[in-house]
């Protein structure tokens, strides 16, 4: 059915990421700010931010398959991927750091081959085993657009500054955008945007007027300022 994925695995995709992280290495960067946005297209249009509950999501795809987070957790306990190569078995394992995993960092870069191999590359990987399943229970061939194989790759840019970091991609489209920050720069943006956001009237995007605001939209347009 899938290629990266298979179901009744001796270990399944819930189990792999019930696993304990190896503790990030050394961080001796030396920027503490988040950079300028250059390119804030989904900035300059936001007029309110509000906080989604993801467990009240879902997307009827037939009568017989239903997508919620009810159904992804079926789908991760129940499957899991296929190693078999020395490469995935390193990929697939959470002690010993692949060779293109740095010992410390010298600047925010240097995390992002290590977020890759514990949290972006395998989360990626499990959303093939969600999707066929998903078109599986809906007797629906998996649309040619969003088929084959899902991977990650670093963006590598430098310029502008506040690009996304790392893609998700499926069937060679780019559709799941990660921003990285150090815990350095946002240990109070995240809360409080959480926060702002579950206001009755949600985070008023345009009416930010302190420097803690004025942070939560840059990141807001960081993540959106993707390829």
């Amino acid at each position: 059915m899938g290629t990266q994925w298979h179901q009744n695995p001796t270990t399944s995709y819930a189990d792999y990421f019930s696993r304990q992280r190896p503790v990030p290495f050394p961080d001796n960067c030396r920027s503490i700010t988040l950079s300028e946005q250059y390119n804030a297209i989904q900035g300059d249009i936001t007029q309110t931010v509000t906080f989604l509950d993801t467990n009240t999501l879902s997307h009827k795809l037939s009568d017989t398959a239903t997508l919620d987070i009810q159904f992804v957790e079926q789908v991760l306990s129940s499957s899991g991927p296929i190693v078999r190569t020395v490469v995935e078995q390193a990929n697939w394992q959470w002690v010993n750091p692949p060779s293109e995993v740095p010992d410390s960092a010298f600047c925010e870069a240097d995390y992002y081959s290590w977020l890759m191999w514990v949290v972006f590359r395998p989360a990626v990987n499990a959303v093939a085993a969600v999707r066929d399943q998903l078109y599986t229970a809906a007797n629906i061939a998996v649309p040619s657009n969003i088929g084959g194989d899902t991977k990650t790759r670093l963006t590598n840019m430098t310029t502008p500054r506040g690009v996304t970091d790392i893609l998700g991609i499926v069937g060679g489209t780019e559709f799941m955008p990660h921003e990285i920050k150090r815990s350095r720069v946002v240990p109070d943006v995240l809360p409080e945007l959480v926060k702002m956001a579950k206001l009755p009237r949600g985070f008023l995007f345009r009416d930010a007027e302190d420097g803690l605001k004025d942070k939560a939209r840059r990141l807001i347009c960081q993540v959106s300022g993707f390829a």
